[in-house]
């Protein structure tokens, strides 16, 4: 994910979820090397709303780095 698709993945995880109706949202993110600013406010304001819905959002597969940079945020 970057600033550029942030606003597209969002909305097609909004579509998804309505669709779905899931309890837990997991995100697997092995392939992504860091989460930059814009990614990191998408992902807080869908946790945001995931929670506003009873659902939650687990990241897995994090890199150690990437991992570092959520933990710090």
């Amino acid at each position: 994910m970057t600033f550029a698709n942030a606003p597209q993945v969002g909305e097609r995880l909004r579509v998804l979820i309505a669709e779905a109706k899931p309890r837990v949202v997991i995100l697997e993110c092995s392939a992504i090397p860091d989460f930059e600013y814009t990614v990191l406010r998408a992902l807080t304001h869908l946790d945001e709303m995931l929670r506003q819905r009873g659902i939650s959002q687990w990241l897995s597969m994090l890199n150690p780095e990437t991992l570092r940079v959520i933990e710090r945020s």
